[in-house]
């Protein structure tokens, strides 16, 4: 009796603080490129603005440093991280998005587009006027 009590703690205690599952959460994300989805304009090449935002807004992924290939387990679309993290963030998916939500959320995340063969890093940005 005592040996089974024993095991039942330790397999609880490993699978509570140790081995668990690779977390959804993590401190870098990397988006695939879509020209759909991310603008750019001639006066400022560096600057990536996103399609279901107004204009008038003032955030946009601006670019940090290119990489010629990084490693990355999983290429994430941007526009569903965006309907996700509304969903998870807000009541309603079809509500604008919260600009200083989203950018504190990624502010603690290196976050990397996949532009062709190579990745640049990007940084979310507001302008204010």
């Amino acid at each position: 009796m005592k040996t089974n009590l024993i095991l039942y703690c330790c397999i609880f205690f490993i699978s509570t603080f140790g081995f668990t599952q690779y977390s959804i959460e993590s401190d870098t994300l990397i988006f695939e490129y879509d020209e759909s989805y991310f603008s750019t304009y001639e006066h400022t090449p560096d600057s990536y603005f996103i399609a279901d935002l107004p204009l008038g807004n003032g955030f946009y992924l601006k670019y940090e440093k290119g990489f010629s290939s990084l490693q990355s387990a999983e290429l994430l679309n941007f526009r569903d991280f965006v309907y996700q993290f509304k969903k998870k963030y807000t009541s309603n998916v079809y509500a604008n998005l919260d600009v200083d939500l989203f950018i504190d959320y990624l502010g603690n995340k290196s976050v990397f587009l996949k532009k062709g063969d190579g990745h640049i890093q990007v940084v979310p940005t507001v302008e204010v006027e």
